[in-house]
């Protein structure tokens, strides 16, 4: 049996271990506390330069970002700058990426809300987020339709896996509705049609920011007319062509 001194010491002892304990636990919630609020700190200096970018980019064109401009306008020195990108290419990338995120974000949105009322009034909802975030960000758009062409930069590598995200997106869309995909010919069939409506879209999207196209409704009666309109021709014609490509 302890001594009431041993007992003591054992419970001062005791004491202590649980109080260092409680400050080891208290200084790790302290530590994670304090790395997330660094992580949020830098994304939103992150922001601020993209922000400030897409800004400069649609007030000057392209030769007017510098990141001179870019950081004086987020308000960080000029070589934080590269703390966040690898260069202005990089940050070139990060900025269609996070617009075209956003865009297809809102679009899904829109597309949600208006379901209830129909497939089509759902697609058409979406196409008009799309014509809306494009009038919003002209030379962005503009930068990704001429980046497409360009087989050298990273910046042509993101507009083209931006351009895929788009195309698989319309391929899900036209198998939902009235195209088959259930063979390779369908697959086939529903890509050229996919890849015709995104041709279709960017044309009038580049009416619209030139002011040949001004309203907004007259582009998505349009755009429907290609969505509607070209599955079922499609459809409709065929037998003729398979019987065509058989007979030559």
């Amino acid at each position: 049996m302890a001594s009431p001194a041993a007992a003591l010491c054992l419970g001062k002892l005791g004491d202590n271990l649980s109080l260092s304990a409680r400050y080891s636990v208290a200084g790790e919630d302290q530590e994670e506390s304090s790395a997330v609020q660094r992580a949020q700190a830098r994304e939103q200096t992150r922001q601020r330069l993209l922000e400030a970018a897409l800004a400069i980019l649609e007030s000057g064109g392209e030769a007017a970002l510098t990141t001179t401009a870019i950081t004086r306008r987020a308000g960080i020195s000029q070589s934080g700058f590269y703390n966040y990108f690898a260069d202005m290419e990089d940050m070139l990338c990060h900025l269609i990426e996070d617009v075209e995120r956003q865009r297809r974000s809102a679009a899904a949105s829109a597309r949600r809300a208006a379901r209830p009322a129909g497939v089509n009034d759902a697609m058409r909802e979406s196409f008009r987020e799309t014509v809306t975030a494009t009038a919003a960000h002209p030379n962005l758009f503009r930068l990704l339709l001429r980046s497409r062409l360009d087989p050298a930069s990273r910046v042509g590598a993101e507009a083209r896996r931006q351009l895929a995200t788009t195309h698989a997106n319309f391929m899900r869309a036209l198998a939902q509705g009235p195209v088959p995909v259930a063979t390779e010919q369908d697959r086939r069939q529903a890509s050229l049609i996919a890849d015709g409506l995104i041709a279709a879209r960017d044309a009038m999207l580049i009416g619209h920011l030139d002011g040949r196209y001004p309203d907004v409704e007259e582009i998505l009666d349009a755009l429907m007319l290609f969505v509607l309109g070209v599955p079922s021709a499609a459809r409709r014609h065929r037998p003729a062509l398979v019987s065509g490509r058989a007979d030559a």
